[in-house]
């Protein structure tokens, strides 16, 4: 899957459901996809749309998205 800023992050989750788990453990701005205020979130937004709500940029979320995609392949 290519995770680009218009990506729906229910798209992403659906991939890869232990990735807000992972996320959370990376950074923990991330643990807002918990609340129920997150779960509306991932329902309708976009990375870009998620990467502003934790206060990061686009780049810097897809990229922590990719690694934690990557390591946990690795695994």
């Amino acid at each position: 899957m290519e995770i680009t800023a218009e990506t729906r992050l229910a798209d992403v989750i659906k991939q890869y459901p232990w990735l807000i788990d992972e996320a959370i453990k990376m950074d923990s701005r991330f643990g807002i996809l918990k609340t129920p205020v997150g779960k509306m979130l991932i329902g309708r937004a976009t990375v870009a749309d998620g990467a502003k709500k934790v206060g990061c940029t686009v780049e810097e979320a897809i990229r922590k998205v990719e690694e934690m995609i990557a390591k946990h392949n690795e695994a």
